[in-house]
Protein backbone atom coordinates (compact mmCIF):
# COMPACT_ATOMS: atom_id res chain seq x y z
CA UNK A 1 0.00 0.00 0.00
CA UNK A 2 2.93 2.34 0.92
CA UNK A 3 4.61 1.77 -2.12
CA UNK A 4 1.47 2.54 -4.67
CA UNK A 5 1.25 5.90 -2.34
CA UNK A 6 4.77 7.09 -3.01
CA UNK A 7 4.10 6.08 -6.94
CA UNK A 8 1.19 7.87 -7.12
CA UNK A 9 1.86 10.57 -4.78
CA UNK A 10 5.44 10.89 -7.58
CA UNK A 11 3.08 10.95 -10.51
CA UNK A 12 0.85 13.47 -9.66
CA UNK A 13 3.65 15.97 -8.23
CA UNK A 14 5.53 15.44 -11.65
CA UNK A 15 1.97 15.92 -13.68
CA UNK A 16 1.34 19.40 -11.30
CA UNK A 17 4.62 21.20 -12.28
CA UNK A 18 3.27 20.57 -16.07
CA UNK A 19 -0.18 21.33 -15.21
CA UNK A 20 1.21 24.73 -13.67
CA UNK A 21 3.70 25.40 -16.97
CA UNK A 22 0.18 25.04 -19.09
CA UNK A 23 -2.01 27.17 -16.18
CA UNK A 24 1.14 30.38 -15.91
CA UNK A 25 1.74 30.22 -19.44
CA UNK A 26 -1.23 29.37 -21.46
CA UNK A 27 -4.31 31.47 -19.65
CA UNK A 28 -2.12 33.91 -17.82
CA UNK A 29 -2.36 33.20 -14.37
CA UNK A 30 -0.64 35.22 -11.44
CA UNK A 31 1.83 32.89 -9.83
CA UNK A 32 0.83 34.49 -6.21
CA UNK A 33 -2.89 33.61 -7.30
CA UNK A 34 -1.95 29.76 -8.32
CA UNK A 35 0.30 29.93 -4.90
CA UNK A 36 -2.58 30.80 -3.10
CA UNK A 37 -5.15 28.36 -4.43
CA UNK A 38 -3.33 25.71 -4.56
CA UNK A 39 -2.35 25.62 -0.99
CA UNK A 40 -5.55 26.58 0.00
CA UNK A 41 -6.41 23.68 -1.26
CA UNK A 42 -4.24 21.39 -0.78
CA UNK A 43 -4.78 21.99 3.07
CA UNK A 44 -8.06 21.60 3.21
CA UNK A 45 -7.86 18.15 1.12
CA UNK A 46 -5.72 17.24 4.16
CA UNK A 47 -7.50 18.84 6.88
CA UNK A 48 -10.87 16.67 5.57
CA UNK A 49 -8.44 13.61 5.30
CA UNK A 50 -6.90 14.08 8.95
CA UNK A 51 -10.41 14.65 10.05
CA UNK A 52 -11.86 11.35 8.53
CA UNK A 53 -8.94 9.55 9.30
CA UNK A 54 -8.40 10.70 13.68
CA UNK A 55 -11.98 13.00 14.11
CA UNK A 56 -11.87 15.80 16.34
CA UNK A 57 -8.10 15.65 16.81
CA UNK A 58 -7.76 17.71 13.73
CA UNK A 59 -8.60 20.86 16.11
CA UNK A 60 -5.87 19.61 18.80
CA UNK A 61 -3.52 22.06 17.18
CA UNK A 62 -5.85 24.81 18.13
CA UNK A 63 -5.34 24.01 22.05
CA UNK A 64 -1.65 24.56 21.81
CA UNK A 65 -0.57 28.43 21.10
CA UNK A 66 3.10 27.73 20.48
CA UNK A 67 1.96 25.59 18.10
CA UNK A 68 -0.62 27.46 16.12
CA UNK A 69 2.84 30.43 16.06
CA UNK A 70 5.26 28.06 14.49
CA UNK A 71 2.56 26.50 12.06
CA UNK A 72 1.53 30.26 10.79
CA UNK A 73 5.40 30.95 10.57
CA UNK A 74 5.86 27.85 8.72
CA UNK A 75 3.11 28.74 6.28
CA UNK A 76 4.20 32.50 5.62
CA UNK A 77 7.66 31.79 5.71
CA UNK A 78 8.35 28.61 4.66
CA UNK A 79 5.42 26.74 2.19
CA UNK A 80 4.48 30.28 0.37
CA UNK A 81 8.18 31.16 -0.37
CA UNK A 82 9.03 27.68 -1.35
CA UNK A 83 5.68 27.39 -3.78
CA UNK A 84 6.14 31.01 -5.16
CA UNK A 85 9.11 30.80 -6.28
CA UNK A 86 8.66 27.11 -7.48
CA UNK A 87 5.72 28.76 -9.50
CA UNK A 88 8.26 31.98 -11.15
CA UNK A 89 10.74 29.95 -11.95
CA UNK A 90 8.08 28.23 -14.35
CA UNK A 91 6.30 30.80 -15.52
CA UNK A 92 10.19 32.29 -16.57
CA UNK A 93 11.56 29.26 -17.71
CA UNK A 94 9.92 25.81 -17.70
CA UNK A 95 8.69 22.95 -14.92
CA UNK A 96 11.68 20.61 -15.86
CA UNK A 97 14.24 23.23 -15.02
CA UNK A 98 12.42 24.60 -12.74
CA UNK A 99 12.23 21.26 -10.36
CA UNK A 100 15.56 20.26 -11.12
CA UNK A 101 16.96 24.01 -9.47
CA UNK A 102 14.21 23.07 -6.54
CA UNK A 103 15.90 20.13 -6.08
CA UNK A 104 19.12 21.96 -5.27
CA UNK A 105 17.84 22.29 -1.45
CA UNK A 106 19.54 19.72 0.20
CA UNK A 107 23.03 21.55 -1.14
CA UNK A 108 21.67 24.62 0.54
CA UNK A 109 20.76 22.64 3.55
CA UNK A 110 24.17 20.92 3.91
CA UNK A 111 25.95 24.60 3.44
CA UNK A 112 23.54 26.05 6.12
CA UNK A 113 24.41 23.28 8.63
CA UNK A 114 27.95 23.22 8.21
CA UNK A 115 27.59 27.42 9.02
CA UNK A 116 25.53 26.53 12.11
CA UNK A 117 27.43 23.60 13.66
CA UNK A 118 30.87 25.61 12.12
CA UNK A 119 31.89 22.25 10.58
CA UNK A 120 32.82 20.88 7.58
CA UNK A 121 30.62 18.76 5.59
CA UNK A 122 31.20 15.15 5.18
CA UNK A 123 33.55 14.45 1.94
CA UNK A 124 30.19 12.68 0.51
CA UNK A 125 28.55 15.96 0.86
CA UNK A 126 31.35 17.73 -0.52
CA UNK A 127 30.95 15.47 -3.60
CA UNK A 128 27.62 15.48 -4.13
CA UNK A 129 27.44 19.42 -4.03
CA UNK A 130 30.41 19.07 -6.63
CA UNK A 131 28.00 16.41 -9.09
CA UNK A 132 24.78 18.71 -8.15
CA UNK A 133 26.56 22.30 -9.52
CA UNK A 134 28.01 20.49 -12.04
CA UNK A 135 24.64 18.94 -13.59
CA UNK A 136 23.29 22.21 -13.05
CA UNK A 137 25.68 24.18 -15.32
CA UNK A 138 25.56 22.21 -17.66
CA UNK A 139 21.26 22.37 -17.57
CA UNK A 140 21.18 26.04 -17.34
CA UNK A 141 23.78 26.76 -19.83
CA UNK A 142 23.71 23.83 -22.20
CA UNK A 143 27.14 23.14 -21.29
CA UNK A 144 28.38 26.50 -22.73
CA UNK A 145 29.72 28.79 -20.24
CA UNK A 146 29.05 32.37 -22.51
CA UNK A 147 25.59 31.78 -22.13
CA UNK A 148 22.00 30.73 -20.29
CA UNK A 149 19.99 28.26 -21.45
CA UNK A 150 16.85 29.74 -19.84
CA UNK A 151 16.36 33.39 -19.01
CA UNK A 152 18.22 34.74 -16.02
CA UNK A 153 15.01 35.25 -13.64
CA UNK A 154 14.34 31.71 -14.23
CA UNK A 155 17.97 30.50 -12.76
CA UNK A 156 17.02 33.50 -10.07
CA UNK A 157 13.82 32.11 -9.21
CA UNK A 158 14.50 28.31 -9.47
CA UNK A 159 17.69 29.20 -7.25
CA UNK A 160 15.52 30.52 -4.62
CA UNK A 161 13.08 27.71 -4.63
CA UNK A 162 15.86 25.50 -3.54
CA UNK A 163 16.82 27.75 -0.98
CA UNK A 164 13.51 28.67 0.50
CA UNK A 165 12.82 27.88 3.89
CA UNK A 166 11.31 24.75 3.32
CA UNK A 167 14.73 24.23 2.02
CA UNK A 168 16.84 25.28 4.77
CA UNK A 169 14.18 23.37 7.28
CA UNK A 170 17.38 21.24 9.29
CA UNK A 171 14.57 18.06 9.86
CA UNK A 172 16.53 15.30 8.40
CA UNK A 173 19.16 16.80 6.77
CA UNK A 174 22.31 15.44 7.62
CA UNK A 175 25.06 16.67 9.97
CA UNK A 176 28.70 18.01 8.84
CA UNK A 177 31.09 16.32 9.51
CA UNK A 178 34.28 17.74 11.94
CA UNK A 179 36.51 20.40 10.35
Amino acid sequence: MGLMEVITGGILWGASGTVAQAILGQYHVPSLWLTGIRLFFAGLLLLIWYAASNGNAVWAIWRQPKMIGALILFSFLGMVPSQLTYFLAIYHGNAPTATVLQFLSPLFIIVYLAFVHRQWPRRIDILSIGIALFGTYLLVTNGQLTRLALSPLALFWGLLAGASWRGLHPVAAPTPGPI
